[in-house]
């Protein structure tokens, strides 16, 4: 199985620009109106929208299983220092997944336990947000079924 989510990834980053805009031509146009607390809470709602984005650390996420290998791609997709991670490891030696959910649910960081000669490994967790959420369970339960 191949799983990937640049089409929602894509939609992601497309309506956070498109939201980014408008509220930033309306806080310009509120400036020439001079109507400055109108000014001040579309900024607020613009920091808002960037502080969220910034803590759920949405990523592009491509999961492969081939030849008994369990390959998974990721990266931050808002992000001005991008770092393309890899994590490949054999599907055999997969222990445990754990499933973290933080801000009320909206945040999923999935970690990966792997068996080694020298005993456990614990890779870093992967943010699953970006994926949409029926996808993201049927994705998880998947993995679970590896083990």
């Amino acid at each position: 199985m191949v799983y990937s989510n640049k089409n929602s990834v894509t939609k992601l980053k497309n309506t956070f620009l498109l939201v980014g805009i408008l509220l930033l031509l309306t806080a310009t146009a509120f400036i020439f109106l001079e109507e400055f607390v109108i000014v001040a809470i579309i900024a607020g709602f613009f920091l808002l929208g960037i502080l969220l984005v910034t803590m759920l650390n949405l990523q592009y996420v491509k999961i492969a299983e081939e030849n008994g290998r369990l390959l998974i791609r990721y990266y931050a997709v808002f992000s001005v220092n991008r770092q393309y991670e890899s994590i490949e490891f054999p599907v055999s030696s997969l222990k445990k997944v754990e499933v973290s959910k933080y801000f009320l649910g909206l945040k999923w960081d999935v970690s990966f336990t792997v068996r080694l000669k020298q005993g456990f490994a614990d890779y870093p967790p992967v943010c699953f947000s970006a994926i949409p959420r029926k996808e993201r369970i049927r994705l998880i339960n998947w993995i679970k079924g590896l083990k």
